[in-house]
């Protein structure tokens, strides 16, 4: 194996003499297999932990690994194509080691997708290995902090959609399309309104979605205190400077407030309900979830908010005018949330399979039964469940008819000030309000179908969820 590796890392064009002069195929033992092995297993196709110069099985299962991910033919057969292709992908592969202009081109784009906050050297490290590995974690690509042609053709239609993305934003911005004037209407205008009233620039005793003269008058004063260019247009710029302002008014507002002698739950502010472009998080990832049910997202859910994310962002807010900028303030969020639950659908559980009577240890067999399952936005059934189809399905089967969201099941409960087993607790998570719960089981644990970890069992007391727990409601 030792051999066959250093022939091809200081020879690669004799290993192409070799290896690409034939077909391979399962049954032959070779020279040329144990080197398609070798190649395979530097690039992560090839598992098995030596290579052997036989092409059975598990060789066979690399070959069509290696030919889906590079869009040939899922045969199974090293033919004369793939060869070319895998021998051309190894030349072009960038690792620990490489030097050269490649690598300088690499460490600046990383840069410009936020994966790579170093010196630009030309040498290939440690640092830009693990830049590499978050790129493809970023974009679900297999994790190797080695720069093959998957990746490098990852990274530059990633950086080519952002190049077409800021043409495409700079065009809208020159059209006004994002600028809201005297005369606009709708959620957008909405929103501004509901900013300024916040900041106590919007002298009117309602929020109407008309740009009249009264918001021009409140953007007027607020670009004017904000050394902005008094138009009296709420821009881009206008709109984000306005939020900026109404979040820290919030912030100086709860530090003055006084302390508390009754413990309440904790709440998040608005502004931490902000997602945009950089942000990495299981907020981040319900939002992906949400929009891929609604048409707008259609690639993995990965929970970093990237150009993609946002041009899916972008696409929504235009289609319900809201203002069009990419980022997901509360408004943006809440219309979301509404949208997609629209497409919900309730659990659905056999008669044969409801108990007769509630019994609350038979609810949490029936809730331990599930650990494993993995997340589905949507789902009801063991093949996946989200965070309320999960509650809803096993509750049903003991004979307990819930809603289908977390924010009704909220609504339907009855509030308890400690919660016993079998009640449900409740969290503040990637918008204000309920929107996410489990089942309580004792000793501050609870079963849940979490985004990112399918069902399992949390604990109450880590700082994630102590922070954002809202209380506790019974069913019982």
């Amino acid at each position: 194996m030792a051999t066959g590796i250093g022939l091809f890392l200081l020879s690669p064009q004799g290993v192409e003499a070799a290896l690409g002069d034939r077909t391979l195929q399962p049954g032959m033992t070779h020279q040329d297999v144990k080197e398609l092995q070798d190649l395979l297993k530097q690039k992560g196709y090839f598992t098995f932990h030596t290579s052997t110069g036989f092409y059975g099985d598990i060789t066979k299962a690399a070959v069509e690994r290696f030919q889906q991910a590079h869009h040939l033919p899922k045969t199974g057969i090293a033919d004369a194509n793939t060869l070319n292709t895998l021998l051309n992908d190894a030349q072009a592969t960038l690792r620990v080691g490489s030097r050269g202009q490649a690598v300088t081109n690499l460490q600046n784009d990383l840069r410009a997708l936020g994966t790579f906050n170093h010196a630009t050297t030309g040498y290939f490290g440690p640092i830009t290995e693990a830049a590499v590995k978050e790129f493809q974690l970023r974009n679900g690509l297999r994790a190797t902090g080695i720069a093959d042609s998957a990746t490098l053709d990852g990274i530059k239609r990633i950086r080519a959609n952002g190049t077409q993305q800021q043409t495409q934003e700079t065009s809208r911005s020159a059209t006004s399309q994002t600028t809201l004037q005297i005369g606009s209407r709708g959620n957008a205008v909405s929103e501004v309104q509901t900013l300024l009233k916040d900041a106590n620039l919007f002298n009117y005793h309602t929020i109407t979605g008309y740009y009249g003269e009264i918001t021009a008058t409140g953007v007027r004063d607020f670009q004017r205190q904000a050394n902005l260019q008094v138009t009296g247009r709420a821009d881009t710029q206008t709109v984000q400077a306005l939020r900026d302002h109404v979040q820290k008014l919030k912030q100086q507002q709860a530090a003055a407030q006084p302390s508390q002698t009754v413990s309440t739950p904790t709440v998040q502010s608005e502004s931490s309900f902000v997602l945009k472009v950089g942000q990495t998080s299981d907020s981040v990832r319900e939002l992906q979830h949400q929009l891929k049910s609604l048409g707008y997202f259609n690639h993995q859910v990965t929970g970093y908010f990237g150009p993609i994310t946002e041009t899916a962002v972008r696409a929504f807010q235009r289609d319900h005018q809201l203002i069009v900028d990419g980022v997901v303030t509360t408004s943006t969020l809440n219309k979301i949330v509404d949208e997609a639950a629209k497409k919900l659908l309730p659990a659905i559980v056999l008669p044969s399979e409801t108990a007769k009577s509630f019994d609350v240890m038979n609810l949490i067999a029936d809730a331990s039964q599930l650990l494993g399952t993995p997340y589905l936005w949507g789902g009801t059934t063991s093949r996946g469940m989200d965070c309320s189809g999960f509650i809803q399905y096993v509750f049903q089967k003991n004979g307990v008819q819930l809603p289908r969201t977390v924010a009704q099941m909220w609504n339907v409960g009855s509030t308890v000030s400690k919660p016993k087993v079998g009640d449900l607790v409740f969290f503040e998570t990637y918008t204000r309000g309920p929107s996410h719960a489990g089942i309580y089981i004792g000793n501050n644990q609870f079963i849940h179908s979490g985004s990112s970890t399918g069902v399992t069992i949390s604990n109450m007391t880590t700082n994630y969820w102590s922070s954002r727990y809202l209380g506790s409601k019974t069913y019982q």
